[in-house]
């Protein structure tokens, strides 16, 4: 729990608002202890250099839209993620990937099937590595600064085929109609046509019809 606490306050200032939720001793100690938690850790030397911190919890009625919401009934047990972090110097070794696939092993030796969180829509690189990762985008919520974010979810159900054909959107008020209609983001490319780069969301509607 202290090189945890450690790599938090390290980086908590230096990253942009709303990418970490703050965190006190008392959530990490709640986290870190829960008989039924799948956090991961990323160590080198015997330093830990990354986490990812995953509680196990029932499923909460879900925020609007969610493209899910017809599959995961209100109290199914799912993984709860609350954040990952890496030091910046150990960066670009595939850390995160790592730790996600670690979890979602650990998560099914537990017999849960299913893990959820969230991220900040401008947050790329978390973003693309959930995504390469097998996860999907499917939903919209706000966090506790008011900021947009996406919801994320791993686990078996985002292991079925995506349908086609695909749509490809950068707008939010179209992502957020498909969201609920039970379309999900399965990968992202760039526009690079403009000065300034924009993301391109390819949404699939596998899920479409069961919300």
């Amino acid at each position: 729990m202290d090189a945890v606490s450690a790599l938090y306050a390290a980086e908590f200032d230096s990253l942009p608002v709303g990418t970490l939720n703050r965190r006190t001793s008392d959530d990490f100690a709640r986290i870190l202890s829960s008989p039924g938690g799948a956090s991961m850790g990323a160590f080198t030397d015997g330093r830990l250099v990354g986490y990812t911190l995953c509680d196990v919890g029932p499923f909460p009625a879900a925020a609007e839209p969610f493209a899910l919401a017809g599959l995961l009934p209100q109290g199914e047990p799912v993984g709860q993620v609350f954040g990952t972090l890496i030091y910046p110097e150990f960066k670009g070794h595939a850390l995160g990937a790592r730790m996600i696939r670690a979890r979602r092993g650990a998560l099914l030796a537990k017999g849960i099937h299913h893990a959820m969180g969230t991220m900040l829509t401008d947050n790329f690189s978390s973003i693309i590595t959930y995504l390469r990762c097998g996860s999907v985008l499917c939903g919209f919520e706000y966090d506790p600064y008011g900021l947009l974010n996406f919801a994320h979810y791993s686990g078996t159900l985002a292991d079925r085929a995506p349908a086609e054909p695909p749509i490809r959107t950068s707008e939010v008020a179209e992502m957020r109609a498909l969201f609920a209609r039970g379309y999900v983001c399965r990968s992202l490319a760039w526009d690079r046509t403009r000065s300034t780069p924009r993301p391109v969301y390819t949404m699939t509607g596998e899920f479409a019809g069961s919300t």
